[in-house]
């Protein structure tokens, strides 16, 4: 027997109430041969099929969104390896120099990509200096006549009672003609033994200050109103300064420092006293030193292009010479250190720039036996070289 409610077993004996569920069982009726009924299963939930809709739309959006990336991936996949192969051949056409044949240079841009920028030209003109502060960049121009400069040279020094030494440089071709005349048998031997100067070692010290400039123990602002004041003022005290700062407060030890600079370079100078002293061992240099000093500056080989072209920019702006140089100076550029010690010496060196080239010279005299004379005959020496550098 069993529960009309919960379908339930209920006790073989007879009972007023469902053990179970608490049915009232006192009406007479007492199903003694009633089964149990099928329990149903729970109605499903009537939203199941919104569900899966909702389901299967998703899963579309999130299989399109993967197909969609996967394509993005493919094209720049396939773009990348487009860029590849038009810089890989454009580097096949290009020189090891790295320009293509119509003298493009090939750069890669930060994606990548090659593009070609044209060969810049050259900005200064043929024959006349770069612009203050440019890299040196000697004109062009077609070698000299160096054996009939030679000639010329010799001619003017031979039979002359003092000591000299004459050597011009052509930085163009960097090509040298010197000449030189001893006065007695004791005299010199050639252009590049050492001769009296007081200070055309200051090319030397200009040289060493920027190269320290250059190395990071200088700071250029420090230095530059007493580079100022030595080259284009003839200030001498401005030039024992920095020969102080060279040797980090030991004027000594600057110019010892100097020396080793110049031995560096290939050069041999003697350094031996301060620019203001007007007694002691005097201090030494060659014109060969002091030319291919010169000749190493305008030429961009000597500091750096950079620092090189502020010598020349000093050396251009020397506000006044010593004494007549003798150079024509209708059309002409020239920046020109004198050293002139009464019954001593006598030297020059500088840059000449006519307009068309630019050469550089030095005249160092010794022994002088006349002041007056030697002057004019240095002026003489100088105006002979210009014809030799025009077209």
């Amino acid at each position: 027997m069993y529960c009309p409610k919960c379908q339930r077993p209920l006790p073989a004996q007879q009972v007023e109430m469902c053990p179970h569920c608490g049915q009232d069982l006192r009406r007479g009726v007492y199903p003694e041969n009633n089964p149990p009924q099928p329990v149903q299963e729970a109605p499903q939930n009537a939203s199941s099929p919104a569900r899966t809709i909702i389901l299967c739309v998703f899963a579309a959006i999130l299989l399109g969104a993967l197909i969609l990336t996967a394509i993005v991936i493919f094209r720049s996949g396939k773009q990348s390896g487009a860029a590849k192969d038009q810089q890989a051949s454009a580097s096949d056409k290009a020189d090891p120099s790295g320009k293509t044949p119509e003298g493009e240079e090939i750069v890669t841009t930060a994606a990548g990509d090659p593009e070609t920028t044209a060969e810049p030209e050259n900005s200064t003109e043929p024959g006349s200096p770069a612009e203050p502060g440019e890299p040196v960049n000697p004109p062009t121009g077609d070698p000299i006549d160096a054996a009939g400069l030679k000639k010329t040279l010799d001619d003017e020094l031979e039979g002359l009672r003092s000591d000299w030494q004459v050597v011009v440089f052509d930085p163009v071709n960097n090509e040298k003609v010197e000449s030189f005349w001893a006065a007695s048998s004791a005299g010199i031997r050639s252009a590049d033994d050492l001769m009296k100067s007081v200070n055309l070692v200051r090319l030397f010290v200009m040289a060493d200050v920027y190269q320290q400039v250059k190395d990071g123990s200088i700071k250029e602002e420090d230095v530059q109103d007493d580079l100022t004041a030595m080259i284009t003022k003839n200030d001498m005290a401005a030039g024992d300064r920095l020969v102080e700062v060279l040797g980090r407060g030991d004027a000594d030890k600057g110019r010892e420092n100097v020396k080793s600079y110049a031995k560096t370079l290939g050069y041999t100078i003697g350094f031996n006293r301060s620019f203001q002293s007007g007694s002691g061992s005097y201090n030494y240099v060659s014109a060969r030193s002091a030319a291919a000093m010169l000749n190493k500056i305008v030429r961009g080989e000597c500091v750096s292009p950079e620092y090189d072209r502020k010598m020349t920019d000093l050396l251009f702006a020397v506000e006044s010479d010593e004494f007549d140089l003798g150079i024509e100076d209708e059309g002409v550029t020239k920046g020109f250190l004198c050293d002139v010690v009464q019954g001593v010496c006598i030297g020059t060196a500088g840059i000449v720039n006519n307009g068309e080239r630019t050469y550089v010279v030095c005249v160092i005299v010794n022994d002088i036996n006349s002041m007056d004379s030697c002057k004019k005959k240095t002026a003489a020496i100088l105006r002979s070289i210009q014809p030799f550098f025009e077209s």
